[in-house]
Parts: C-alpha cells; structure tokens; sequence
C-alpha cells in the first residue's frame, strides 16, 4: 500500500467523520429546538437563524469532505487529466510506430484537403419563364 494513498485517505476519512458527527448534532439540537418552538411560538425565530447560519456551517463541513456536488477536487482532476494525456501520447506513439505494410496513411501522409475539396458545381440550367408563369 502507497503510503501516500493511506495519509490522504486517513485525512478524508477524518474530514467524512467530523462531517458525520456534526450533522448529528445538528439534526439533534435542530429537533429540540422545533419542539421547544412549538411552547414557545417566540423561539421561531431563532429556530430559523440558527437552522439557517448552522446549515450554512454544515454545508461546508460537507464541502470539505464530499466535495462540492458535481465538481471533482483539483488533485483527482489534475490526475486524471495528466493520465489522460499520457494515454493519448502512448496511443500516437502506438500508431507512429505500427508496421510499415499498413492501409492507412499516417497523419503526416494524409493531406486533408485533398480530400475536402470539392468538385466545380455542375452548371444549373436556366429555365425560361413566361410573365404569366410568375406569380
């Protein structure tokens, strides 16, 4: 095992927990709180400040351990980029470098626009028209 695999796993893993423990206390105190809101309808407020600043606090505790939803940290992005790079050298190079009695032409020997251009158009004949035939 990578031991730097381990430590970033351990502190993820740790960030998971704290993240963990915090919505527990959060959904506990929450709970009391809505209670307590209902015999004593002057607790409403501050029910709603604090579930509103607290979740706040607790969405970004998941941020640093989940990540932002949809979006991958820089370093796994960073990694997987670069891999992807290599991939795409290593396949060139696969193909630069393929037995000479191939069919295909390589991208050096291939000409594109050779390929693209297209042929003169065929002249359209023009028809005559009569006055009465126009609308």
């Amino acid at each position: 095992m990578n031991p730097e695999y381990y430590d970033k796993a351990k502190k993820k893993v740790k960030k998971k927990k704290k993240f963990n423990s915090h919505l527990y206390s959060y959904l506990t105190t929450m709970a009391v709180l809505f209670a307590m809101s209902f015999w004593n309808p002057g607790l409403r407020r501050v029910w709603i400040m604090v579930a509103f600043f607290w979740g706040i606090g607790l969405f970004t505790d998941y941020v640093k351990a989940y990540g932002f939803p949809g979006m991958e940290e820089e370093d796994e992005w960073e990694q997987k980029e670069i891999e992807k790079e290599v991939r795409r050298m290593e396949a060139k190079d696969r193909w630069q470098n393929r037995p000479p009695n191939r069919s295909k032409l390589s991208d050096d020997e291939l000409d594109m626009d050779d390929y693209l251009d297209l042929e003169k158009p065929r002249p359209v004949p023009k028809k005559k028209y009569r006055d009465e035939d126009l609308v």
